[in-house]
């Protein structure tokens, strides 16, 4: 098995180290309501002494109209306070990445180690190449993550094309193993849109 448990210290210039690696927009209603309702004041008595009126003329008065109040204008005003909904995808844990590729791995199916390696390793060494290789040399193969990970950070590995920058990079022991074999390596990872993503050599022997 240590033909397969890689290093990235260990590989060739451009080759890697094994990496096992709203809120539904919401419209909040807060709507106020406000009803203004423009009632005329009561009148309010004079305290003023109204003139002697001759008897032979009737008394005047004064009166004031009240329009209803179901006839007054109200005013309604609707206050929409909108949320952001997060775009950013969650964050892949570590423990569920090993749990996902055990559970395949360990049925012989490699298509999620394929489907989560490094977009760095499959420059390298192309989609094909690390297909044949898994199958014929990682197959069946689980890990263990001994201890804790590094803190993700931005590191540079070699390329063809020169070095390449990879971000959200990180490590942590593990130990692999394959047909009742157990080797202890240092795994690197790497996270891609919030999910880790693993790095292996595809030439191994």
């Amino acid at each position: 098995m240590t033909n397969v448990a890689i290093g990235l210290g260990r590989l060739r210039p451009f080759a890697l180290g094994l990496i096992v690696a709203g809120q539904i927009a919401a419209v909040v209603g807060l709507i106020g309501i406000v009803r203004s309702s423009d009632e005329p004041s009561e009148p309010v008595a004079s305290s003023t002494t109204q003139p002697v009126v001759a008897a032979t003329e009737p008394p005047t008065t004064s009166s004031t109209t009240v329009a209803p109040t179901s006839e007054l204008p109200s005013t309604t005003t609707t206050s929409i306070l909108e949320t952001t909904t997060s775009t950013e995808p969650p964050i892949e844990t570590l423990d569920d990445f090993v749990s996902a590729f055990n559970l395949a791995n360990s049925v012989g199916d490699t298509t999620f180690a394929l489907e989560r390696l490094h977009p760095v390793v499959i420059d390298i060494f192309t989609t094909e190449l690390c297909q044949e290789w898994l199958e014929a040399r990682f197959a069946s193969t689980t890990i263990e993550i001994v201890g804790e990970p590094t803190e993700p950070t931005a590191t540079l590995i070699d390329a063809p094309a020169g070095q390449a920058e990879v971000p959200d990079y990180f490590t942590a022991s593990a130990l692999l193993t394959f047909q009742g074999s157990v080797t202890e390596t240092t795994a690197s990872f790497g996270y891609v849109d919030g999910a880790v993503h693993w790095f292996t050599n595809c030439e191994a022997s």
